[in-house]
């Protein structure tokens, strides 16, 4: 079964510039999504795939754009790109630097942040979202799987600025048709533990949920089983992501933090912005085993 769908995938281990630290899960939590995608019906064609490793690439799905650099410009073309399709459901998977600017809110490091001390390359995901809800798909996900620490100490003026779309801001306005809900790995001013070797935090354990095997026998009073949404007209069953997130995603992001004495808090959030009707879930007849790889280092 092939979904009217699309997506957008960012996974940078290593950046350009070397004083930022290298992660080594981001890329694995690119191919995880990559095999999910592909194996819930969304055509490989109408995947983009930015990853950059100080390693080999693993091997990715037949068909999909796999580029293999995520700085700034060809993100946004990527974007572009993505905003002349439309349809159903568009997902959104990004891992890898992150921060927050105070009174701003989240920004993701492109991977030339820093190059000749640049701290322009970075996306305010804020900005971002309101143009993704432009975009002509109704049910748009964002998976966001990096730190959200402060740029500046409290009291002190940030140096580094969150960078918008680098559209004319009258060029969009977000659909009030579109809704959007996206995760993140942590709140403001917290840092994201990156996972023990299987890939970020947030999503290894939203693909360990989704995976299909855990679906085929469910408790009646199991975590799974609120998350589900049935048609009985059309005989098949679709994951609404909220009740799966608070039942069982965050609780086990929890307890995994917990269990690798991470220090500082690190508080997962589920935020969704409502549109004229209710969100479609996500397709479940259709889950398949998603691959994942992992990292030991802060976002």
């Amino acid at each position: 079964m092939s979904l009217n769908a699309a997506a957008l995938i960012i996974g940078i281990n290593k950046y350009s510039a070397s004083g930022i630290p290298v992660l080594s899960g981001c890329v694995s939590d690119a191919l995880g999504a990559a095999k999910w995608l592909v194996s819930i019906g969304v055509p490989s064609e109408r995947i983009i795939v930015h990853a950059v490793s100080h390693e080999k690439l693993p091997t990715f799905p037949a068909g999909i754009h796999l580029k293999k650099s995520a700085d700034l410009l060809s993100l946004r073309a990527s974007m572009r790109k993505l905003s002349k399709y439309s349809g159903d459901h568009l997902y959104i998977f990004i891992s890898g630097h992150g921060m927050h600017v105070l009174g701003t809110g989240p920004i993701f490091l492109c991977q030339n942040y820093l190059v000749d001390d640049d701290k322009m390359p970075n996306l305010h995901i804020n900005d971002y979202i309101n143009w993704f809800r432009s975009f002509p798909y109704r049910n748009q996900f964002l998976f966001y799987d990096a730190c959200q620490d402060w740029t500046a100490a409290s009291g002190h003026i940030s140096q580094v600025h969150a960078q918008g779309t680098g559209e004319d801001p009258g060029s969009y306005k977000p659909s009030k048709h579109n809704a959007f809900t996206a995760l993140y790995a942590c709140g403001a001013g917290e840092t994201a533990w990156a996972g023990d070797n299987r890939g970020g935090v947030l999503i290894h354990h939203t693909l360990d949920a989704l995976e299909p095997q855990k679906w085929v026998t469910l408790n009646p009073d199991g975590p799974r089983q609120e998350a589900i949404v049935y048609d009985w007209q059309m005989g098949t069953r679709s994951v609404n992501l909220q009740p799966l997130f608070q039942n069982l995603i965050y609780p086990n992001i929890i307890a995994a933090v917990t269990a690798a004495g991470k220090r500082g808090p690190q508080t997962p959030l589920l935020r969704s912005t409502r549109s004229d009707r209710r969100q479609r879930p996500i397709p479940g007849d259709e889950f398949a085993v998603a691959a994942n790889g992992g990292s030991q280092s802060c976002r």
